[in-house]
């Protein structure tokens, strides 16, 4: 998002849209009874990868394991995800109960 003259600034619109899609698909998870999500933070290029795993680590998932460079050990996970990184999961119960507050104040 950028702000005056350029500057990027954080929040606003698009943190309010970003938690709100994230609060309905955990909700849905724990209601379909999941209660472990994974993501996998592409590593397309070294820098734009360690901000992914920096990113996905805020909002509450841990690295689990890097896929990429173990030969047939990493098929599955290519398989699935497609591509190389850092594999991270996440609770659905802890992460809705970490952002459930700050997305119910964004909607008053």
């Amino acid at each position: 998002m950028r702000g005056e003259e350029g500057a990027r600034v954080r929040g606003g619109a698009g943190l309010a849209v970003g938690l709100l899609l994230g609060g309905a698909v955990f909700s849905h998870a724990h209601a379909a009874g999941c209660s472990k999500a994974e993501i996998l933070a592409i590593n397309d290029d070294d820098a734009w990868h360690e901000r992914l795993v920096r990113y996905y680590n805020f909002f509450g998932f841990e690295p689990v394991v890097r896929v990429g460079g173990r030969g047939l050990a990493d098929l599955p996970h290519l398989l699935v995800w497609g591509g190389e990184g850092t594999r991270m999961d996440a609770d659905v119960a802890a992460m809705l109960g970490k952002w459930g507050p700050s997305i119910r104040r964004g909607s008053r």
